[in-house]
């Protein structure tokens, strides 16, 4: 039995063996992640299959591990310890494991992305109430990430294949905007996921899609929840959203700004924002001039 390497890569989605490679070092990350004390919603396969070729003899398998939600300085912990697991699983059973944005040209890309609930008397909100309007703690944030989500790429989006991930790669965010159930958002509110009976499984999000595997947790998080200070502060923050939204998008097309193209204006954004980040002594200024400086080395 054979089949085209495009359809390899489209039907990995949720794979399971022995249609996919590397399904038991998965779970054994699971295991281990969660004797560890970590968090876990789920783990599966996803579309990034790339067979062997004559630049590159060996066969990629792209996984995907959703972390449960915990509280940002336990979560970023949460991430780095997962790829320190991966990597260390990886080097035991003689293969290699890469967060690298894109692998290859073409490739599906590897993201970060931040699932984020907003919590008020202990609830995680997500992003809507059960009428379909907008919690104001999700205004905040999504306002917060589409003003500086350039910014945050300083630290979300750190290695050169970043832009060649948000130019080429499917379901990547390349510009300014947000949307339900969007893949190509910048900010994304997710599906609910349901019981037959109605019940919500699991607690509601809000995504931030523009992340990669090159991403540094804890400035990335630090990052996100200033951004959601600010956006709590912007004036205009209706507009704002419906200027930004995906539907809005659609009836204008071309009219979304982009997301900075290369190191350079990932600093400019920075530098525009940086007094944002600065607030309450969370970003120290010379961290922020180191991070400058090497952008724009």
């Amino acid at each position: 039995m054979t089949s085209t390497s495009a359809c390899r890569s489209d039907c990995g989605y949720h794979a399971t063996s022995p249609m996919v490679l590397g399904q038991s070092l998965r779970r054994e990350a699971l295991s281990i992640l969660a004797e560890m004390g970590i968090a876990v919603k789920y783990g599966h396969s996803e579309v990034g299959y790339i067979p062997a070729g004559r630049r590159d003899e060996r066969v990629w398998e792209q996984h995907e591990i959703e972390l449960g939600l915990a509280p940002l300085p336990q979560a970023a912990d949460a991430a780095v310890l997962t790829q320190w697991v991966l990597r260390n699983l990886a080097e035991q059973h003689g293969l290699v494991c890469s967060f690298e944005p894109v692998l290859h040209e073409g490739h599906a890309g590897s993201g970060l992305h931040v699932h984020l609930s907003p919590v008020v008397d202990g609830q995680p909100l997500g992003g809507r109430t059960a009428e379909g309007e907008l919690h104001p703690p999700a205004t905040w944030l999504i306002a917060g990430l589409v003003q500086l989500g350039g910014a945050l790429m300083a630290f979300g989006n750190r290695e050169a294949s970043s832009f060649v991930r948000l130019r080429q790669a499917k379901e990547a965010p390349n510009a300014v905007n947000w949307g339900d159930h969007d893949r190509k958002a910048l900010v994304r509110l997710p599906i609910l996921v349901t019981t037959p009976a109605g019940a919500v499984v699991g607690a509601p999000t809000i995504e931030f899609r523009l992340p990669d595997g090159s991403a540094h947790p804890h400035l990335l998080l630090a990052g996100i929840a200033q951004a959601m200070l600010y956006g709590r502060a912007t004036e205009g923050i209706a507009e704002l959203l419906r200027r930004t939204a995906s539907s809005s998008m659609s009836e204008q097309p071309g009219h979304a700004a982009a997301v900075p193209g290369d190191f350079q204006e990932v600093a400019d954004a920075l530098d525009a924002h940086r007094s944002v980040l600065e607030q309450g002594g969370v970003f120290p200024v010379h961290v922020l001039d180191h991070v400058v400086s090497t952008l724009r080395a």
